[in-house]
């Protein structure tokens, strides 16, 4: 009777941890977009955030809590924060994501 539990517990842990990892590639490819929508000559960050928005959006499986583009003058920040779906009510593991990236110049 102990032995079910248990391993009901080890499998949906192992279940719990491969959505994290699948919510992490989300946020980074996420980020990604929204930095490389951000980063051009005519971009902005309000650009930037409704790329990751619709990325989120049609990919699905991150539940965005957080979205903040920094652009500068010469940089980019995008930082993006959400949470996985939960099958273990115990492990709640958000998922953080910083990427930067330099404003595209146009010389000529």
């Amino acid at each position: 009777m102990v032995i079910v539990p248990v391993l009901m517990t080890v499998l949906l842990t192992v279940v719990q941890v491969a959505l994290w990892f699948y919510g992490r590639a989300l946020a980074t490819s996420a980020a990604q977009h929204g930095l490389d929508a951000a980063r051009i000559a005519e971009g902005s960050a309000a650009d930037g955030e409704a790329t990751i928005a619709a990325f989120v959006e049609q990919t699905g499986g991150l539940a965005l809590t957080e979205v903040d583009v920094d652009r500068g003058a010469e940089t980019v920040t995008v930082r993006v924060e959400g949470e996985v779906v939960q099958v273990v009510p115990f492990i709640d593991v958000p998922v953080r994501v910083t990427v930067h990236g330099p404003v595209e110049r146009v010389v000529g």
